[in-house]
Formats: C-alpha cells, sequence, structure tokens
C-alpha cells in the first residue's frame, strides 16, 4: 500500500459561476479543506495539517490558514501546539469562530477572534466556552452576529446552543428527549429548522 505522502493532495481552486476554468490557489502539501469565503469575497479561509504526512506526529497540528482570491500565498494564523478547525465567519465578516483543542485528551472550545482590514486576526482569540462542561459543535453565527451556535450532546441528547461572542452568557436554545442536526436558520434570523431523530423514531 503507497505511503498517504505519495497521493496528490486536496487543493483549492476557484471557478466562476458560469463555468470558466478553474484557478488553483493552493499548492501544499497537506489537504485543503473547511472552506469559508470572507465577507467581501476577497479571500478564503480554509483548514489544513502541515504535518499529516509526518508519522512520528502524535500532536494535534491542524491550522487555519488565509489566501487571497486572485493572487499571494496561503498564510497560517493559528500556530501549534494544538489544532484549530470549523472557521465561521460573523455576517459581517468582523469576527472569525472557530473550534480549538490544545493537546490529545483535552477538551474542545469554542474561540473567537477579530479579524483586520487585511484578514488576519487582531489580538488573541476569546475563549468563549472555558467554563463550560460540555464539547461544542462546528459554530454557526447568529444573524445579529452577537453570539455563534452550535451543537452539543448533552445526557444522551443532542441540542442548540447560543453563547454570547463575550462568553458571558450559554444558553440552550432547543430541548427535549432528541437529537437535533442539520440546523438551518432564515436570513431574518426568525426561523430556525432542523432534523431531528430520537430512541423511538429515527
Amino acid at each position: 500500500r503507497p505511503h498517504p505522502s505519495t497521493q496528490a493532495k486536496r487543493q483549492l481552486f476557484i471557478v466562476a459561476a458560469d463555468g470558466a476554468t478553474p484557478i488553483q490557489r493552493t499548492d501544499v502539501a497537506f489537504d485543503v479543506g473547511g472552506l469559508v469565503w470572507s465577507a467581501d469575497g476577497e479571500r478564503l479561509y480554509f483548514t489544513g495539517n502541515a504535518l499529516e504526512d509526518d508519522e512520528y506526529n502524535r500532536d494535534l497540528t491542524t491550522d487555519i490558514y488565509m489566501v487571497g482570491r486572485e493572487s499571494g500565498d496561503p498564510r497560517a494564523l493559528t500556530s501549534n501546539p494544538g489544532s484549530e478547525s470549523a472557521p465561521a465567519l460573523s455576517p459581517t465578516g468582523a469576527r472569525l469562530a472557530f473550534l480549538q483543542t490544545r493537546a490529545r485528551g483535552e477538551g474542545t472550545d469554542l474561540r473567537v477572534v477579530d479579524l483586520a482590514a487585511d484578514g488576519t486576526f487582531r489580538g488573541v482569540p476569546r475563549n468563549l466556552t472555558s467554563d463550560w462542561d460540555m464539547t461544542p459543535g462546528a459554530p454557526t453565527w447568529a444573524t445579529t452576529g452577537d453570539g455563534v451556535r452550535f451543537l452539543a450532546g448533552v445526557s444522551g441528547d443532542q441540542h442548540l446552543f447560543e453563547v454570547s461572542v463575550t462568553g458571558d452568557l450559554i444558553r440552550q436554545l432547543t430541548t427535549g428527549d432528541r437529537q437535533i442536526g442539520s440546523v438551518s436558520t432564515s436570513e431574518d434570523g426568525r426561523v430556525i429548522a432542523y432534523t431531528v431523530t430520537d430512541a423511538v423514531s429515527p
């Protein structure tokens, strides 16, 4: 069986909506994933693990990167130790939410960071779930931009939670003996749709 490093890595391409020739925007030695457009469409955020083919690496080393839509090389926005994943931009594009796990065996936290005009981090990312004893799922933003939503398991169920961008309030938005999934929010933020399963009704 060939070593993973001999296989072609998944790269980032951009193609116009009318189907023009795709333009390759990354040429990195690891798989690109978790793509997110910036609010102005001038850059993209993505995740990748530069050490994914290092069979001796036992650390968590996935990072968040940024690359311009038309020019420039990919730039790492986070650094080791720890893995960062699931980047999500606020409605105005002023903040980025993401998940971080500092090391194997440690908990996963939800962090939010302000973004500078060039899309880079401005200041230190804030931990919104440091005093919370459950594990947050991939973040999405409330339409107002003042809160971040995520799914999390609780007593065998899975429900939708929201935390304020200041991290001082985490509230559970759905309840009951069931598992919530595939959450989608209307543009005006007044309606949330989701799938539901429970022990007797898959």
